[in-house]
């Protein structure tokens, strides 16, 4: 199951926030909603949540699942965001942050004119997103790509 968190911000108007989430660390343009939800597996996901009047900013983990194997996790997650979307991949990367395996993409978002922005991450037994959904001025705005660039995770 996918959680989204959704900022909307172009500008530095804002206050940066430093956030530790659940053996991730990093840098939200704003201060968040934290709050979370039962997925009905006994799964309990965790999120920080912004919106803005241009988009908004998800970010949530939970425990992976270990029947799971991290790529294959990372590319159902992708497969359901471009499914949801209903859009085209407009770019897509598979990384490692902190030696981790990372997977980073946008998509379009036809029947909104918007697009998702979204990471993915496997590290310390848990399944990680960070994902800025709106206007592609909002998606691409310096606050989420320092978001994006901040994204951490401690040992």
């Amino acid at each position: 199951m996918l959680c989204l968190i959704i900022l909307s911000f172009t500008g530095s108007a804002y206050a940066q926030e430093t956030v530790q989430h659940g053996g991730m660390r990093l840098i939200l343009p704003d201060q968040p909603i934290n709050d979370s939800i039962d997925l009905g597996d006994g799964t309990k996901q965790h999120r920080l949540i912004m919106h803005r009047p241009n988009g908004s900013i998800i970010v949530w983990h939970q425990d992976a699942n270990p029947q799971v194997p991290a790529k294959a996790g990372l590319q159902k997650a992708q497969d359901t965001i471009v499914k949801m979307a209903g859009g085209k991949v407009l770019s897509e990367s598979q990384d490692k942050v902190d030696g981790q395996p990372a997977r980073t993409f946008t998509v379009t978002m036809p029947s909104q004119g918007g697009e998702f922005r979204v990471g993915y991450y496997y590290a310390n037994g848990k399944n990680y997103q960070v994902m800025s959904v709106g206007t592609p001025e909002f998606t691409r705005s310096g606050s989420v790509n320092k978001m994006f660039e901040s994204v951490r995770f401690t040992k």
